[in-house]
């Protein structure tokens, strides 16, 4: 798991499954590892467990939350894209690849994606309702 961090302000969160190999994907690393700070809208975590490890049945509860921005989430299933990172002054951060089983959080700032190889295949995850392109996004270059 990578930060992409600017003046201490976290825009990005890479991880790979790369990365749990070069750990040690021993019994030390078992368990659920989030990402980011707990109070950003976009919640994700790593979940490693060996089998046999059951999770009680449950449900969430009604939780009304007032999220004021969209954030995001995309993981490469096949293929290759570079998502390039930007801060909220417009300058480039930081273009990183993804490639198959990665995944990137995307909590602030501009970002472009560019598929680099075909066939590429991304899930793209974001809190909803969807809203149109006018309501959601402020493009870098207008």
């Amino acid at each position: 798991m990578r930060e992409i961090k600017e003046k201490g302000i976290t825009y990005a969160i890479v991880d790979t499954p790369q990365s749990l190999e070069q750990l040690d994907m021993g019994r030390a690393l078992e368990g659920t590892q989030w990402y980011g700070d707990k109070l950003e809208p976009l919640q994700g975590s790593r979940m490693v467990y060996h089998s046999g490890k059951e999770f009680k049945v449950h449900r969430h509860k009604v939780n009304i939350r007032k999220t004021i921005k969209t954030q995001e989430a995309m993981i490469c299933l096949t293929g290759k894209a570079e998502v390039s990172i930007y801060n909220n002054d417009r300058e480039l951060i930081e273009t990183v690849t993804l490639k198959s089983g990665n995944i990137i959080f995307l909590y602030r700032g501009y970002h472009g994606l560019k598929i680099v190889e075909d066939n590429t295949i991304l899930y793209e995850l974001k809190a909803g309702q969807f809203s149109t392109v006018e309501e959601d996004k402020e493009f870098l270059n207008e």
